[in-house]
């Protein structure tokens, strides 16, 4: 009997050979069939097309072509396929020399080139497992992940090997400056690194935190629709200049600070933030709130660091979370903290400039009491509703505020990302020594023209602030960037800070204004309550006055009779340094006693350099007491005139 053809059908082999052998006679097939299909896969890579592969030269073992990776199996004596495309890019360590990764290169399983930075600790788990699990969650095709030990070991050997001769660079884990300042980490969707060195710096998105930098149209088109339409408009250009000044802090040696535009709804306060990210990228993308804890807050310093973050709506703030918010924004350096073995791990640094929204000026958020003049310094409050359109001056043909807001937004809904890295290319690009002497010559020349000499250590340093957001600005100008006029980033920083001394009511240091603030509000509080009534020539008190209890002082009402205005009078207070103390609350009172002297508001001897009066007080016999002596209307003497300042700004 002839031996049946195996490609006859199944039906023709049992009636020649009988069932049994039929059955026989199919199995053999189908583990026959088997044995080729796994021979192709493992010659050709995973069923592809094409010769099987031969050993690579000089003995080694592993080889990487456009079928994959392939490892040298002595049983088969062949080239057998084990995964995907993979290489060994680059051995990577952060700016202290510690945190040492490698950067691989891989096809994944849709035929798309990604990146894997795998930390050298994770090759001390067992099996190097960890990382096979981070090339597997990127989607690398490794074969029979699972199962295929040869395969896993065979790749590990490969990535592991003579990682000493990769090429060396930096990693960067945050945005900012990096390698002494001779690159810049962006990050984005394309990792974006400026770099001037030789040294190559790859930004660790997986591990890292950066901002959603992304890009839209060019830097020209950026320019020209939306730039060139700030013009005229000191608001909008301190926006987007205070921006790039993020860059510039380091450099010129400032410390971080916040901006808050303030103001009713509906005045242009949330666009100023939205122009200045585009800068950067999409707006919706950056723009954040400030429901956040504080841990919460200095994470986002971190990601926008040597950069610029928008926070919108400070309403939304935890009162005692802000409190501790505020003096971080000007602390470049985060809380440190204990470490598992008692060792000390540093706190995070960044420098980020702050720009921030909110309807009532941001002391209003603080917890009563609570509201220094570090804060002050730290977030500078810009009122935004002094004009009739609000935040802006020249609409440029638009029919309202509105319609030039929306067509602002347009415009940054489709141009945006551009700008930030060319300015910031711009600046790497000068050298170190060179940048340095310009930005210091160029602030201190705006800072000349933006206050008068003689002001206050606080608000000189809040006007070196404003000098920079104005320099920025300026070199943002000569670079070609913004489409501006040079001098006009200048002119709307002076315009911003005339905007919040008006606010801040002078150019004296906070603590002078708080403190007589204080006794002010005390004395028209409480003038009636605890101050005993004294009218009399002698001292003596009127008896049938109601009681004082907490008692401060005396109050002496002196009348006097004009013919043009008819009977006036005027409040004196007496107080004791007991009374006076108390009254103070807190404030240093020989502070407090000068500033009064200063402002014409405290009567004294004539004796040099007393602030105090000797005055026989009622109850306290013939001699004469030495007492603080108060003329309330020389104290509130200027409310009025300050109250039309603020009117009019």
């Amino acid at each position: 009997m002839n031996k049946p053809d195996i490609k006859a059908d199944i039906n023709d082999v049992k009636r020649t050979l009988g069932p049994e052998a039929a059955k026989k006679q199919l199995a053999e097939g189908v583990r026959k069939g088997r044995q080729r299909n796994a021979k192709h896969s493992a010659d050709t890579g995973a069923g592809q097309a094409g010769k099987p592969s031969a050993r690579p030269e000089n003995g080694k073992v592993h080889k990487v072509d456009e079928n994959g990776f392939h490892y040298w199996d002595p049983k088969r004596e062949r080239m057998v396929w084990a995964g995907n495309i993979i290489e060994r890019t680059m051995l990577l360590c952060d700016e202290s020399g510690k945190g040492y990764s490698v950067l691989y290169t891989f096809v994944d399983l849709n035929g798309k080139t990604k990146t894997c930075i795998v930390p050298l600790t994770q090759f001390a788990t067992d099996g190097a497992s960890g990382v096979v699990r981070l090339l597997l969650d990127k989607g690398y095709n490794l074969r029979n992940a699972g199962h295929h030990r040869d395969a896993k070991s065979q790749l590990m050997q490969f990535i592991t090997d003579d990682l000493a001769n990769l090429p060396k660079g930096i990693s960067a884990t945050k945005a900012g400056y990096i390698n002494n300042r001779q690159a810049f980490a962006l990050g984005g969707k394309e990792a974006l690194v400026i770099n001037r060195s030789d040294t190559s710096v790859v930004c660790d998105m997986e591990s890292g935190s950066f901002p959603k930098l992304s890009m839209a149209g060019d830097k020209d088109d950026w320019k020209n629709h939306v730039s060139k339409n700030l013009v005229n408009n000191p608001l909008p250009i301190f926006a987007v200049s205070s921006a790039l000044c993020g860059p510039l802090l380091r450099i010129a040696g400032e410390s971080p600070f916040s901006i808050n535009f303030y103001g009713p709804s509906s005045k242009g306060k949330t666009t100023l933030l939205k122009l200045a990210l585009s800068t950067l990228g999409l707006y919706v993308d950056m723009l954040h709130s400030w429901d956040a804890t504080s841990v919460g807050f200095q994470a986002l310093l971190k990601t926008f660091c040597d950069l610029f973050l928008c926070i919108d709506e400070l309403g939304s703030a935890d009162p005692k979370s802000f409190q501790t918010m505020v003096y971080t924004i000007g602390n470049p350096v985060g809380r440190a903290r204990g470490k598992v073995d008692a060792s000390l791990q540093e706190g995070e640094r960044y420098s980020t400039v702050v720009l921030s929204t909110s309807e009532k000026p941001s002391s209003d958020f603080m917890p009563e009491g609570e509201y220094r003049a570090g804060h002050a310094v730290r977030m500078i409050d810009i009122p935004v509703d002094t004009g009739p359109h609000g935040a802006f001056h020249d609409l440029h043909g638009h029919e309202d505020a509105a319609d030039f807001s929306n067509h602002l937004l347009t415009n940054c809904a489709r141009y945006y990302g551009t700008a930030m890295p060319a300015f910031i290319e711009m600046l790497l690009n000068m050298p170190e020594h060179e940048l340095v002497s310009t930005v210091d010559q160029m602030r201190s020349n705006i800072r000349s023209q933006l206050i008068d000499r003689d002001v206050s250590g606080q608000v000189r340093r809040t006007a070196d602030k404003f000098a920079l957001v104005a320099v920025a600005g300026e070199l943002a100008t000569v670079s070609g960037l913004t489409g501006w006029e040079y001098g006009n980033a200048t002119l709307a920083a002076k315009h911003c800070l005339d905007l919040w001394l008006n606010h801040r009511g002078g150019t004296g240091d906070f603590e002078d204004r708080q403190a007589l603030d204080h006794v002010r509000t005390m004395l028209t509080r409480y003038g009636e309550i605890n101050f005993s009534r004294w009218d009399r020539e002698d001292p003596s008190i009127d008896e049938h006055s109601p009681r004082t209890g907490n008692r401060w002082g005396f109050r002496k009402t002196i009348e006097e009779k004009d013919c043009a205005f008819g009977n006036t009078t005027e409040n004196h207070f007496y107080m004791t340094r007991d009374g006076f103390r108390d009254m103070c609350d807190g404030h240093d009172t020989k502070r407090v006693a000068r500033l009064l002297y200063e402002k014409g508001a405290l009567e004294t001897d004539r004796e040099a350099g007393r602030l105090t009066k000797k005055v026989r007080l009622p109850g306290a016999g013939k001699k004469p007491v030495n007492c603080y002596v108060i003329n309330y209307a020389a104290l509130v003497a200027d409310d009025d005139h300050e109250i039309e300042d603020q009117d009019r700004s």
